[in-house]
């Protein structure tokens, strides 16, 4: 996307952020990671507050096997809001993938403690 966003007040460039997150969820849902990766990017250079943008980024990127990178992003998203069970569950499943038993059993108990 092609968008000039100079000018735009600080609430106009956070809603474009979140739907570039959104959009990068449904491409994800769509089975498209690295477009979901790339919207989720864009997402970030707008306004990089949205856990759920990292959250959906690090999903997409695990799925791209790209595991350091989606590690950061999920921990990243878990630092601005410990309450995002999405990426708690993700992270689990990262650590999962790397063998990190007690790791991936812990997340996955933040993300049920969350949402059961």
């Amino acid at each position: 996307d092609d968008v000039r966003t100079e000018g735009w007040s600080p609430l106009q460039q956070a809603e474009y952020a979140l739907a570039l997150a959104l959009r990068g969820q449904s491409r994800l849902a769509l089975g498209d990671a690295a477009a979901a990766v790339d919207d989720c990017s864009t997402s970030m250079s707008h306004d990089p507050r949205w856990p759920f943008a990292w959250s959906t980024r690090g999903s997409a990127r695990c799925r791209l096997g790209e595991l350091d990178g989606a590690l950061e992003d999920c921990s990243h998203a878990i630092e601005l809001d410990p309450g995002c069970a999405a990426a708690w569950s993700c992270r689990g499943c990262i650590q999962l993938k790397r063998c990190n038993l007690a790791e991936a059993a812990a997340d996955s108990e933040a993300a049920l403690s969350i949402d059961p």
